[in-house]
């Protein structure tokens, strides 16, 4: 597909990422072995944090149900951030994943999706390789899965409820009995399936605030594609077309004119 491309996208972070059915013999010590493995591009003392939680796109739909996923602490290991030395960069593990983010700092512009998925390969296959010298099973992956998160930052002359009505296709704001005016507060949430059953495309836009409180319209679409166990789609082919959608999907639910006015598209 013919993907759109701009000067000035308004994305702040994006994770690559892939799941995998867990490594049953992962233990807590593995994370720290992880660690002297890649300290020298990652030298941040490693944080913990919850698990991500298992995700199944199977066809058709099935809600998940409410209610916390909660696991004893102590039970089995959960996942690790390890950071750069700017924390531009991220990587996330756990048994069942591992994820690699790239975090827009001061100066920096998106480096392209090409150069974090040649980086995210190149540390996912250091992580083959440390599976192999520590004896654990290789990870079999089985989803491939790309989230991009963007600012869309409101001008002095808007607020940004009003600016997540004029950038999103879909979002108006209308009342069939009162004049109610302009919600204070506003969400936008899509799904879209991916292909034939590929996986599935999530759409996500809320209000949040920036450190001197002023607000913005937080926008992330996060993209999965089901790996096949005959191995007819890789794990790098799979990625691709989470990205390709990914990006297709956010040109086709933000209004041509704020593409071309704020984020200068070129294609």
């Amino acid at each position: 597909m013919r993907l759109p491309k701009f000067n000035k996208p308004p994305v702040v972070e994006t994770v690559l990422g892939v799941q995998f059915p867990e490594i049953a013999a992962f233990t807590n010590v593995h994370f720290g072995l992880f660690w002297v493995m890649i300290r020298e591009r990652f030298p941040r003392p490693p944080q913990d944090q919850p698990r991500i939680a298992w995700v199944d796109e199977s066809f058709p739909y099935r809600p998940v149900p409410s209610g916390l996923n909660l696991r004893l602490s102590g039970s089995s290991p959960q996942r690790v951030w390890y950071k750069s030395k700017s924390e531009s960069e991220l990587i996330q593990l756990q048994p069942d994943r591992f994820h690699f983010n790239w975090r827009l700092g001061k100066g920096e512009d998106y480096p392209s999706f090409e150069a974090n998925r040649e980086r995210f390969l190149a540390e996912y296959e250091g992580f083959e390789s440390f599976c192999s010298d520590q004896r654990l099973e290789q990870p079999k992956p089985c989803l491939a899965e790309v989230t991009y998160v963007n600012h869309l930052v409101p001008r002095d002359d808007e607020s940004a409820v009003s600016l997540l009505q004029d950038a999103l296709v879909g979002v108006e704001f209308q009342s069939m009995n009162a004049p109610l005016g302009v919600p204070e507060r506003a969400t936008f949430n899509r799904v879209f399936p991916i292909g034939d059953s590929k996986g599935r495309l999530y759409v996500e836009a809320n209000l949040a605030q920036q450190r001197d409180r002023t607000e913005f319209v937080l926008l992330k679409l996060t993209s999965r594609v089901s790996l096949p166990e005959d191995g007819s789609l890789s794990f790098a082919d799979g990625l691709t077309m989470a990205h390709d959608w990914l990006v297709a999907g956010f040109a086709a639910v933000a209004r041509p004119e704020i593409q071309q006015e704020r984020w200068e598209r070129t294609q």
